[in-house]
Parts: C-alpha cells; sequence; structure tokens
C-alpha cells in the first residue's frame, strides 16, 4: 500500500510472501453456512515473524498464483524490488484486510487508487486467482462506498447474480448489510 501511495501510514511490519506449491480447488463449493462460519472468527495471520531494525518482517505463505500481478519495481535509494501490482495489491488488501491497518484503512486505499487503477485488469487478476470466495463483492463494495469510481466501472464487478451473502472482514460484531454487493461490513464504516 505504501509502495503505491494507498496510504500515509509508515508501515511496522514489512510483508513478504512465499508463494505455497499449487493446490487443488476444493471439491466441496462453498455454502452460506461455510461462509458465514469462516467469517464468523478472526483472521488467521502469520506468526512467522522476525525483527527487522524498528521494524518486523513477517513471511506469508500466499496462494500458488505464478507470481500473478507480481511487478519489477525500485525503492526510492533506487533499489530493486518485486512487489504486486496496483490491481493485484487491492486484490491483496481486500482479502486480508488485517495486513494493510483494517477496512478504513482498505477503503482508503481503493479510494486512492481510483484515478490509476485499473477496473477491466483488476477484475482479470481476480478471476485468474480463483479464489474460492467471492471477493468480487467485496471489491466492488470498496469501489461503491469511496465514492471514487463511476458506475460504468461498478458494473463490471456486478455482472449477474451474487451467489451468497459476503463478509468484509472477519469477526465483526456490530455490522451493517449492502443489499447492492451483498456484503456485511463493520458498522459506521
Amino acid at each position: 500500500m505504501q509502495f503505491h501511495e494507498l496510504t500515509d501510514q509508515v508501515p511496522e511490519t514489512i510483508y513478504v510472501n512465499h508463494e505455497q506449491r499449487p493446490q487443488p480447488r476444493p471439491l466441496v463449493e462453498p455454502t452460506q453456512a461455510t461462509i458465514d462460519r469462516a467469517f464468523r472468527g478472526r483472521q488467521r495471520t502469520s506468526k512467522n515473524t522476525a525483527p527487522l531494525g524498528q521494524r518486523t518482517l513477517c513471511l506469508l505463505n500466499g496462494k500458488h498464483t505464478g507470481d500473478l500481478g507480481v511487478i519489477d519495481a525500485h525503492d526510492p535509494d533506487g533499489n530493486p524490488l518485486r512487489v504486486t501490482s496496483l490491481e493485484r495489491t487491492l486484490i491483496d488488501i481486500t482479502v486480508r484486510p488485517a495486513y494493510s491497518g483494517g477496512v478504513g484503512e482498505v477503503l482508503e486505499g481503493f479510494r486512492r487508487a481510483a484515478e490509476k487503477a485499473q477496473v477491466n485488469h483488476l477484475i482479470a487478476t481476480l478471476r485468474k486467482m480463483d479464489f474460492v470466495y467471492p471477493y468480487e463483492q467485496a471489491i466492488g463494495f470498496y469501489m461503491d462506498r469511496s465514492g471514487a469510481y463511476e458506475d460504468r466501472r461498478l458494473d463490471l464487478l456486478q455482472e449477474g447474480d451474487f451467489e451468497f451473502d459476503f463478509y468484509l472482514t472477519y469477526g465483526m460484531k456490530a455490522k451493517d448489510y449492502s443489499d447492492r454487493w451483498r456484503v456485511f461490513y463493520p458498522a459506521g464504516l
């Protein structure tokens, strides 16, 4: 998020992803009951951390994507970096909001990305990632709630009917509901 100027927060933790080996898609498709149960609890977070100066380094074992959306870039000192593209970053922060400061920071990230993000590319990347859960609903909600995206861009995420109610994050106590996106979100967001 910091690399793409989606936040003013100075990260205390630097996340490094190591892709898992390819896994077969689950044989059982999700149901409303399995989605409800999964999002009732807390988001799983990596315990694989180490101190790095004033910060913490955290190793994530992410979904195998063949480095989909990973680009070569440079840090401010000109050192080479491999980072996720803007669109892949928006997907990643939607999937694991706890790693990015929570849903408020994710919403701000979508607001700041509006002029730069290529929605068609974001959707194509999301589809290639082939998630079990309907993250397009959460992404559509963030784009819509930010007020920074035109309806024609939002419509790209709303092709067809949504099959399930979904959740913006895990373990919400007080929540509201978006009829348009069929998404539960923290009350007051």
